[in-house]
């Protein structure tokens, strides 16, 4: 109002000196610009950095604000962050200010918003809005698995890790009541779960990369795995997170090796040989469920019964 009134000529000099002054910024930014690099000449004020405040809403220094260790996110994209960032700042502020509980020590807990918390810092602006909740760790536990949900999706298997720590941690007493806490159908919840059948090596991957393997092939690698198969599924798994095959080409190239296994011949018998105070005895060998005994020439086969027979108790008397 002033600069208007100082424009029209209504201003007397002293208040029209003083009238370019700008008022004390609401987010704090620190003295660098957007990307950080040094400015030239006076500093260009951030848009939206005269936000008035929202109902309900406490201004907090961003540094007083620690992660949630509910947290399921593992990646968090650096260019999908700067875009937020960006609309953030063209937007003037945050639409949809981040929650958080106090904790005894002052300061505050992510409770939903890591990303637009993050966000944040890469502006360099130094407050950011805030709902402060007094919630139960289960309370926070399930909003951070929800907030993550409506903004952007969480991998299947960093939903998995989330559900499962869930229902370890006894936030939440069963699947059932995690369908209902978290808006998802027992079927999804299942699925996701099936990831921990996998083989420690590919859940090793997974820790790496979240996204390489989808629930949609999940469920069948758990099932090869649980059968026998896991050295395969581990170098299927691998060859996916080379990205040599596809997940689909991963479980078609184990079930064609296990079916070309199958369909070999069985291995003839390795005869193990007997000795007897130096002496070879008989060449034995294992057929389904006989044993056979080939004596060498010069060896009484009767010689070798006997020997056997005294490791074993006489029959009893009917």
């Amino acid at each position: 109002m002033s600069d208007i009134l100082a424009e029209r000529g209504l201003l007397d000099d002293s208040q029209a000196q003083t009238s370019g002054v700008p008022a004390e910024t609401f987010h704090g930014e620190k003295s660098t610009n957007f990307h950080g690099e040094k400015s030239v000449g006076p500093a260009a004020p951030l848009e939206g950095q005269y936000l008035p405040a929202k109902e309900g809403v406490t201004l907090l220094d961003t540094d007083m604000v620690d992660p949630s260790p509910y947290q399921p996110r593992k990646i968090f994209n650096e260019v999908a962050l700067q875009l937020l960032a960006d609309a953030i700042q063209a937007n003037g502020g945050l639409n949809n200010p981040i929650v958080v509980r106090p904790k005894a020590n002052g300061r505050f807990e992510l409770v939903g918003g890591e990303r637009r918390w993050r966000a944040h810092d890469i502006l360099q602006w130094t407050k950011i809005e805030a709902y402060v909740r007094d919630l139960s760790d289960e309370d926070a536990a399930v909003l951070a698995v929800t907030d993550n949900e409506s903004q952007e999706p969480l991998t299947d298997f960093e939903r998995a890790l989330s559900y499962k720590k869930l229902l370890d941690s006894k936030a939440v007493k069963n699947q059932m009541t995690l369908s209902r806490r978290v808006g998802r159908s027992m079927a999804t919840i299942s699925r996701c779960l099936a990831y921990f059948k996998l083989p420690q090596e590919t859940l090793t991957l997974l820790e790496d990369d979240p996204a390489f393997i989808g629930t949609k092939h999940v469920a069948d690698l758990a099932a090869l795995a649980d059968e026998g198969h896991k050295d395969l599924v581990v170098q299927a798994t691998q060859l996916v997170f080379d990205g040599k095959l596809s997940q689909e080409a991963a479980v078609a190239w184990i079930k064609s090796s296990v079916r070309k296994s199958s369909d070999l011949p069985p291995a003839p018998p390795v005869p193990v040989k007997l000795f007897a105070k130096g002496r070879e005895l008989a060449d034995l060998k294992v057929r389904g469920q006989k044993i056979t005994l080939d004596c060498p020439k010069g060896v009484n086969p009767e010689e070798v019964l006997e020997l056997i027979k005294k490791h074993f108790d006489p029959p009893s008397e009917a």
